[in-house]
């Protein structure tokens, strides 16, 4: 599926694909271990702390207090572990499609520099999209397709909070309604693996009550957030690049420059 561009160009999501799941497949290595450190370890932490709650981690309190212990931890590291994943993936997929391979340490660091206007972007985009989900859901659908490349914008243009929300805006118009489409694809697909998991749980459990809670699951789950992570990640990625192609005209090699 083609959408025309208002300068005539064409969003092409099958080429948006195509790039996303290359730019995985050619740095798997530094993706896969970003995103276990990052998101899969706090993700065992939460695991491990419904676990205390069931009462199935021998050996730890059952006290009321000792049981936020382990969640809250595990939630604020995964809280920061994504916005660095984001700044990671975002900064290697945009160097591979340039030809550029990029280590594990290098790609951290990019990841770390661009933590803190990633969290002021998330949690002014979470506000926003909260007030916009409110009012009957369609203006939030509406304002996350409209500031989808805001997070690129950030790490590959250096751009401050405030500018980059505008600057998806001004990218992403004219082609909302693809990005809508091919966003809903990314999030059936994720939700299939998700469920693919569950079925997991409820054959090993025998029944979906008890596989929600399996030990299997409180452990696969992670794989899963993990995946879908880094999907969510290069995907975005690919439709910031995409964008800037076929409404500036810009390369992968002038794209990337600004890492130089």
């Amino acid at each position: 599926m083609t959408a025309t561009d208002i300068h005539g160009g064409t969003f092409d999501m099958g080429r948006v694909v195509q790039r996303t799941f290359s730019a995985i497949s050619q740095n798997w290595v530094v993706f896969l271990v970003s995103s276990v450190l990052l998101i899969g370890v706090p993700n065992v932490i939460s695991a491990l702390g419904q676990f205390q709650a069931l009462g199935q981690l021998p050996g730890t309190s059952t006290s009321f207090g000792s049981l936020w212990v382990l969640p809250v931890v595990g939630g604020f590291l995964a809280i920061v572990g994504s916005f660095v994943l984001q700044g990671t993936v975002v900064f290697v997929t945009i160097n591979g499609l340039n030809g550029r391979k990029i280590d594990l340490g290098e790609a951290f660091s990019a990841g770390l520099k661009t933590f803190l206007p990633l969290l002021g972007l998330a949690i002014l985009m979470g506000l926003g999209l909260i007030i916009g989900f409110i009012l009957l859901v369609v203006p939030g659908i509406i304002l996350s397709v409209m500031w989808i490349v805001a997070a690129p914008a950030v790490v590959a243009e250096k751009r401050g909070v405030m500018e980059s929300f505008q600057r998806s805006r001004d990218l992403t118009r004219g082609n909302r309604w693809v990005i809508f489409f091919l966003a809903l694809i990314y999030g059936i697909a994720t939700m299939i693996i998700t469920w693919s998991i569950l079925g997991v749980g409820m054959a090993t459990a025998g029944s979906f009550e008890a596989g929600a809670t399996s030990p299997i699951n409180l452990l696969l789950t992670p794989l899963v957030n993990v995946v879908s992570s880094v999907i969510s990640a290069a995907g975005i990625a690919s439709i910031y690049y995409e964008l800037r192609s076929i409404k500036e005209g810009v390369g992968a090699e002038q794209i990337a420059s600004v890492f130089d």
